[in-house]
């Protein structure tokens, strides 16, 4: 029983089934004589550029919906559709740099500062591909302003976290333990201040009054008393 193989007859158009060890036929719709080889290679041709036009409304479709959770001000879920596009389209340019603008607008429009740190991975992957991808230089500024404001953020985060946790935490802490949570106080005090003095001038003169505030608070909470023990070293 002879095998057979798909192909597309050339005068119709019409797809057909065609024995594989016959080097030509007979189109079944049309009676047209066809070379099997050349109604095969139609067929993969068609296939293919179907594949293409497809692939390319996909993509389209995605951009599209990134675009419309900027729009929405979800720039998270924009950020993680990008992403997706970059994941199928590791070559996508366009995705890597409307990725990084889509976090940096999140982040430029809102307080929630500890929103990178889930992704920082990511954004640094997303600066490193788009400097190597961008050959021309289309994004030449805009990589050298994000990569200003990374390094910008890795300081001010650390800071803006810490100052977080010891007004949130350490208050209740000195509630519950009074004087003996002063070793957490002063420890968290002295992280603040390390992070502080590694700001810029610019971030420093953000922050002075933050930075004042805990001072003053962490002047306010109560030493703890030496006892004997401390004294004699024992």
């Amino acid at each position: 029983m002879s095998e057979l193989i798909a192909g597309k007859c050339p005068n119709c158009g019409s797809n057909v089934n065609l024995p594989s060890e016959l080097e030509s036929t007979f189109c079944a719709y049309c009676g047209s004589n066809i070379k099997v080889k050349e109604a095969v290679e139609k067929l993969k041709i068609e296939l293919s550029g179907k594949i293409e036009v497809d692939g390319i409304a996909s993509l389209n479709k995605m951009y599209k919906n990134a675009e419309d959770y900027t729009k929405l001000g979800e720039y998270e879920k924009a950020y993680d559709t990008y992403i997706s596009i970059i994941l199928d389209n590791p070559g996508e340019v366009k995705a890597y740099y409307l990725a990084l603008d889509a976090i940096s607008y999140k982040m430029n429009r809102t307080a929630d500062y500890e929103f990178p740190s889930g992704h920082i991975n990511d954004i640094n992957t997303c600066l490193d591909r788009l400097q190597k991808l961008d050959t021309n230089g289309e994004y030449g500024d805009f990589i050298k302003k994000f990569t200003e404001y990374i390094n910008i953020l890795s300081r001010e985060q650390p800071f803006l976290l810490k100052v977080k946790y010891y007004n949130d935490t350490l208050s209740s802490m000195y509630r519950e333990f009074g004087a003996y949570a002063f070793d957490s106080v002063e420890s968290n005090y002295n992280a603040i201040k390390m992070y502080y003095e590694n700001l810029t001038d610019d971030l420093k003169s953000k922050y002075a009054s933050t930075f004042e505030a805990c001072t003053e608070s962490y002047k306010r909470y109560p030493r703890k008393r030496k006892s004997i023990f401390d004294v004699f070293g024992f």
